[in-house]
């Protein structure tokens, strides 16, 4: 969003003249020939007034110079007196420094794009300039007028939405052309002009032309694309697709849960491999211990042996070599301890063979399970690789068969929508060459009919308008009428006040669409010498304070620089205020402060 900071005036003298501004609502007021209107005519010449007829030239100014500030960044934008170019000294990247013409046939950077740049325009490349279909270029002149009112224009019968220059009360195209623009972003203007009927003649023979040639290619495109299904509308062929996708869900959910019986059957017998394995490690182990159990018997049986054996041996009872008698060893026998054992050791035999039998058991009864389980993965390897995979393949197969088929109804379906679209285009051109009457004013209308009436309506009833009943945009005078009386049968007072509620409507709508941000507005005298109808030597103070107070509490939407000889006694808040007092002893007697009148 940008704004004007500063107004100053370079007066041949040496001295300047320096106004200021702030970024929302700037008012000036005080007496009559202060400068208060030479304000106007200042910004109307910085903005390529082509004259500088309205700036009093006994004011001795050399020229003049404005400050703006976009996105933080200044940009001073200076012009001479009575020269047609601009010297810009620019921060902004957007806008480059340099010299800017007034516009005309001149090359190089024109003063309309600068503002237009400031104002986010983009501008179109033409807008109507009349009804017959010329075209011209639209400048900041185009449309200043909607945001830039002076004295004069201010208490005008006709609609304030038509320039004073235009001969036409009811309709100037440039400008309702640019409206139209601003709000849509489409100008409506023609492509080409001046086609004769020889021109129109060959192009719309190329047309036919083209277009036949179009339709045959399409022809032999479809033909190609034909298949089996050709006959199958797109809405079928999705209708068993979806039941294809549903006949692969269901398998592939019996898919899932044959897999995860697989794995749980897999792993049963894993674990009971595996205490089979420990069976048999386990009977092993017994087996050899069984084994050294019978060694023990045999050893211990050989030493009762041996012990019975030897009872039956006479020992000497006298000495061989001195005949002496000898003593009787009193001598325990070891057989009935060697008996115990060989108790002991069968009855653990007799343990380990009845632990042996159970092992084998168990070994015998693991090997079965383990038999049973392979048969039954083996049943669901069947399941899942002979039955449910190969269908779920085929099913696959039979979906890409029918997505292809789909693709190719959908193009054909697209092919007939080509078709047809060449045809219609074709009459189109044909037709548009025969109506060369453009109705621009249908296409303002629907652009900005409505919302004319229901802005009108919310500013009339925020502003407190006197007796207020009714509102409605009369789209023959492009005007509004107010409680079912016409513009031009009210007092200058209410036309001014009526002319100023229109111009901020229509640039509220603008804005609104977002399309642009004209963002600036400067108006001489909105409320004049307005007066309520009961009442004539009275001035409407309630309507007066109605509309200032307007322009405050919306101050953050636009800058606006209002220009009036008396203000109403409102809260003003943070608008910046001058008053020009025509005093020598008090605040600031004029624009420029030595010049006396």
């Amino acid at each position: 969003m940008y704004y004007i900071e500063e107004l100053k005036l370079y007066l041949k003298n040496g001295k300047t003249s320096i106004i200021k501004f702030g970024k929302g609502l700037n008012i000036i007021y005080g007496e009559s020939n202060t400068g208060k209107s030479m304000i106007y005519n200042c910004l109307d010449y910085m903005m390529g007034g082509t004259s500088s007829e309205r700036i009093n030239v006994r004011l001795g100014i050399s020229h003049i110079s404005l400050t703006v500030i976009t996105e933080g960044k200044k940009i001073i934008i200076s012009r001479e007196m009575d020269v047609n170019s601009f010297n810009v000294s620019s921060e902004f990247d957007g806008i480059e420094s340099g010299v800017y013409k007034t516009g005309g046939n001149s090359n190089g950077n024109k003063i309309s794009d600068l503002w237009f740049k400031l104002m986010k325009i983009d501008k179109p490349d033409k807008i109507l300039k009349n009804l017959s279909g010329e075209t011209q270029t639209m400048t900041i002149r185009t449309i200043y007028h909607l945001f830039m009112i002076d004295e004069g224009r201010i208490p005008i019968h006709r609609s304030i939405l038509i320039p004073t220059i235009s001969q036409n009360a009811k309709m100037h195209a440039p400008t309702i052309s640019s409206l139209v623009y601003l709000a849509t972003g489409e100008s409506h203007a023609p492509k080409v002009e001046g086609m004769t009927d020889r021109v129109i003649g060959i192009k719309n023979n190329a047309l036919q032309s083209f277009v036949d040639a179009s339709l045959l290619d399409l022809d032999e495109y479809q033909d190609e694309t034909g298949g089996e299904m050709e006959g199958l509308s797109p809405v079928e062929i999705q209708k068993h697709i979806d039941e294809i996708l549903g006949e692969i869900a269901s398998l592939e959910s019996n898919l899932s849960n044959a897999s995860a019986k697989r794995k749980e059957v897999s792993d049963k017998i894993l674990a009971l491999e595996d205490t089979a394995a420990e069976n048999k490690v386990l009977k092993n182990r017994y087996s050899s211990l069984q084994t050294q159990y019978a060694a023990d018997i045999r050893r211990l049986t050989f030493l009762i042996e041996g012990s019975m054996a030897q009872d039956d041996i006479e020992m000497p009872a006298q000495c061989p070599f001195c005949n002496g008698t000898l003593p009787k060893d009193k001598a325990e026998s070891c057989v009935e301890a060697a008996a115990n054992e060989v108790k002991k050791i069968e009855s653990q035999i007799e343990d380990l063979a009845s632990v042996q039998d159970v092992l084998a058991e168990d070994i015998n009864n693991n090997a079965a399970e383990i038999e049973r389980l392979k048969a039954e993965k083996a049943q669901y390897d069947e399941i899942i690789r002979g039955e449910i995979t190969p269908q779920i393949e085929n099913l696959r197969e039979c979906l890409a068969e029918y997505t292809q088929a789909l693709s190719r109804s959908k193009a054909n379906e697209m092919i007939k929508g080509f078709k047809s679209i060449l045809t219609r285009q074709l009459g189109v051109a044909v037709n548009e060459d025969e109506d060369l009457h453009i109705d621009i004013r249908k296409k303002f209308l629907e652009s900005y009919e409505g919302k004319i009436n229901d802005g009108v309506k919310s500013m009339l009833e925020i502003c407190k308008y006197d007796n207020y009943k009714s509102s409605q945009f009369d789209n023959s005078s492009l005007d509004i009428i107010v409680n079912q009386s016409l513009k031009s049968s009210q007092g200058e007072g209410f036309r001014a006040y009526l002319n100023t509620v229109l111009a901020v409507t229509v640039q509220n709508i603008i804005e609104e669409n977002a399309l642009c941000h004209i963002g600036f507005m400067c108006i001489d005298s909105p409320v004049l010498s307005l007066k309520e109808k009961n009442d004539e030597a009275e001035p409407s103070e309630t309507m007066k304070a109605g509309l200032f107070k307007y322009f405050v509490d919306h101050s953050d939407e636009r800058q606006m620089i209002i220009i009036e000889n008396t203000i109403p006694d409102i809260d003003y808040k943070d608008a910046v205020i001058h008053r020009f007092t025509k005093d020598e002893s008090e605040g600031r007697y004029g624009l420029i402060e030595d010049y006396r009148d």
